[in-house]
């Protein structure tokens, strides 16, 4: 590997080690019963309602919009929305069954682009990564919502998904990414209240990656892994594939921001598509093992993203 190579992939290599090590933290202490069953359910309960609504309110709230680029939405939503679009062809012509066409779908709908994605831009990237993440996050986040809301109906048939899509959008971390925007269009700034949040801000990064761990210890098993393996690689291989064709029509972007849409792509799934199969009693096991498989791998994952985004750039 030459040098070149070598500087542009090792803050990807870096980070990812560093979030490995948090994430093997959170798993010893279940392996080891230093911490309760419910542990992981409580610290998921005060990421979801304080510490992440602080982190983007204050981030998003002290941003000027005006400097978001398009190209951070398309680059972010179109990839989605192009394989979306292809296994609906792919069920009209009866290629894939309903029930791999929902599961397929599932595996691209809904990134962890905040409780894996923010920490990871973070150290790779520093305060650009971190704001870059929080911005794509705050739609990646409703958009992932919306569709696994959609096809969990869709697989269940419940006719309910607006009741809960409501309720999901009263939540903390939403109101706070619509607040945050109001507060930056009208430039409302409040010097406390900023420096209470980026407080409870700074907790939330650490310890969502840590309580991941522990989400992989209660719920790792073979005939999980078995169960989601084909779904994970289908996310692993074609995500990043539609990425590059939406970036290939972005010719002058800059190398950070490529680079950064890019390795978005290799972001694992969220740990919230586990929660609404579980809600929904639908292949719970295939959906845990897309979550653990995709945070398992993308170790390997984001570090052959950085190489190809250096060799095709």
């Amino acid at each position: 590997m030459n040098d070149s190579l070598w500087h542009t992939t090792l803050p990807v290599l870096r980070s990812i080690t560093i979030l490995y090590m948090l994430i093997m933290l959170g798993f010893f202490s279940r392996r080891k019963s230093l911490l309760p069953p419910e542990a992981a359910k409580n610290f998921n309960s005060f990421i979801y309602y304080f510490a992440l609504p602080a982190l983007f309110f204050v981030n998003i709230s002290t941003k000027n919009m005006a400097t978001i680029k398009p190209v951070l939405v398309i680059g972010s939503i179109a990839p989605i929305a192009l394989l979306v679009l292809l296994l609906f062809f792919c069920k009209l012509f009866k290629i894939v069954s309903k029930n791999n066409y929902i599961l397929l779908n599932l595996s691209i709908a809904f990134s962890s682009s905040a409780f894996f994605g923010v920490p990871f831009f973070e150290e790779a990237m520093g305060d650009k990564g971190l704001g870059l993440a929080i911005i794509t996050s705050s739609f990646l986040a409703p958009t992932g919502i919306v569709l696994s809301l959609f096809f969990f109906e869709f697989a269940t048939h419940q006719d309910r998904s607006w009741r809960v899509a409501g309720k999901i959008f009263q939540s903390p971390l939403i109101i706070s990414i619509g607040l945050g925007f109001f507060c930056s269009f009208f430039n409302i700034r409040i010097p406390l209240v900023l420096e209470a949040g980026n407080f409870m801000g700074k907790t939330a990064l650490g310890l969502a990656v840590f309580s991941l761990g522990m989400f992989i210890h209660d719920h790792l098993s073979w005939e999980i892994v078995r169960k989601g393996v084909k779904f994970s690689l289908f996310r692993i291989f074609t995500l990043p594939a539609a990425t590059f064709i939406i970036l290939f029509f972005f010719s002058s972007l800059t190398s950070d921001l490529r680079m950064f849409l890019f390795l978005q792509s290799g972001i694992p799934s969220a740990i919230s598509l586990a929660i609404f199969s579980q809600r929904y009693q639908y292949k719970i096991q295939e959906v845990s093992g897309i979550v653990i498989m995709t945070s398992l791998l993308s170790f390997m994952t984001l570090n052959v993203l950085a190489i190809i985004n250096k060799i095709l750039w």
